[in-house]
């Protein structure tokens, strides 16, 4: 079993990595082989709008995509890990998302025959925000799942904490940090 984590704050080592960590601990602890992506520090160009991808397995672009493809294709699971910024995910996470279009297999205009070029995968999805209220932003964490359902992926977590404005803020909020650890432990019986 693989997990692959993207993990989309420019902070290296702030909340959102720190709670990150504790699933792919978790997951490790039982045998799970683990990958981090860092969406930050790669070379990800924003979707051309071109569909290039609808004729050929792949995006047209040349960049730091094609290796999270592959990585994407031999994982089990996806960890997508955001800080909120102004009400959504970041930039790097935005980009990273709409760059996924590549490997949505759209069959005619309906919905209903989407799904993924690369297979069924379980997501868990990380938020991190410095708003205390968890569920503020709770009609955005729906529409990210939402876009994920078309490749009919299944959404298994949606972790959220709140109240996180310092890089360590996290660390306090010990119900999700060991949610977080026991999810990635309890990816094992997922098979």
């Amino acid at each position: 079993m693989k997990l692959v984590a993207f993990m989309g704050s420019p902070r290296k080592n702030g909340n959102t990595s720190k709670i990150t960590h504790e699933v792919i601990k978790g997951a490790e602890s039982v045998g799970i082989e683990t990958e981090i992506y860092n969406l930050n520090q790669l070379n990800i160009k924003g979707c051309q709008g071109c569909m290039y991808c609808r004729t050929h397995d792949l995006c047209v672009l040349k960049d730091d995509m094609e290796k999270i493809y592959a990585s994407i294709k031999e994982a089990d699971v996806l960890v997508i890990a955001s800080p909120i910024y102004m009400w959504q995910v970041t930039g790097q996470v935005k980009i990273f998302l709409d760059r996924l279009f590549a490997i949505l297999s759209t069959n005619g205009d309906n919905y209903e025959h989407y799904g993924s070029k690369v297979g069924n995968k379980q997501v868990i999805m990380i938020y991190t925000q410095g708003q205390p209220a968890e569920q503020v932003f709770q009609n955005y964490i729906e529409y990210n799942q939402n876009m994920l359902h078309l490749f009919k992926w299944d959404i298994i977590s949606n972790i959220v904490s709140g109240g996180n404005s310092s890089p360590s803020d996290i660390l306090k909020d010990t119900k999700n940090m060991k949610l977080a650890f026991d999810l990635g432990v309890s990816l094992i019986n997922k098979k």
